[in-house]
């Protein structure tokens, strides 16, 4: 037999979380590009966020196969930033990539020098200060940051399009 959902039941749905109710908090301590700016809540237009999967592997026993955890694998991060109007954003994630490999001798640095975190603070309907979640991205560093799009035909503001890699993703309530 089916089970049907009581009034009591639909009237204690939560409301559904709000996609637009949420900052991005990037690292600053290697940057000088943002001194008087808005930094460390960067603006940022759109993010993906995935958590840390965990990968599966097949072993053979007792006649059947069965599936035990193998890795984990954080996924990318893909965020689309506003680009300001002196091209602070372009500039703050240049200046993290040279951290990551020095664009004059393509020396590769030291983890320690470009690996950052970076929070997702996500909000209610109500609270502007005590976010709903926290979205935490473990040891990030950009991989690739998108060009810049110019177009006389549109009035549109720029975006700057990047991915990062991380070595974890989770979140905390």
């Amino acid at each position: 037999m089916s089970y049907l959902p009581s009034l009591g039941d639909i009237r204690s749905l939560q409301d559904p979380a709000p996609s637009w109710r949420w900052i991005l908090r990037v690292p600053t301590d290697f940057v000088t590009v943002y001194a008087n700016s808005a930094l460390p809540f960067i603006m940022a237009e759109q993010i993906v966020f995935a958590l840390t999967d965990i990968d599966s592997d097949q072993r053979f026993g007792g006649g059947i196969r069965q599936n035990y955890p193998r890795f984990q694998t954080a996924q990318p991060l893909s965020i689309t930033f506003y680009e300001t109007q002196q091209y602070s954003t372009i500039r703050y994630l240049s200046q993290w990539k040279k951290r990551v490999v020095n664009p004059e001798t393509h020396n590769y640095g030291v983890p320690l020098a470009y690996k950052r975190n970076m929070y997702l603070y996500a909000f209610d309907y109500v609270s502007n200060t005590r976010p709903t979640f926290v979205g935490i991205f473990r040891d990030c560093w950009p991989t690739n940051v998108g060009g810049l799009n110019f177009s006389y035909d549109s009035s549109q503001r720029i975006t700057v399009q990047a991915e990062f890699a991380c070595d974890k993703s989770f979140l905390e309530y």
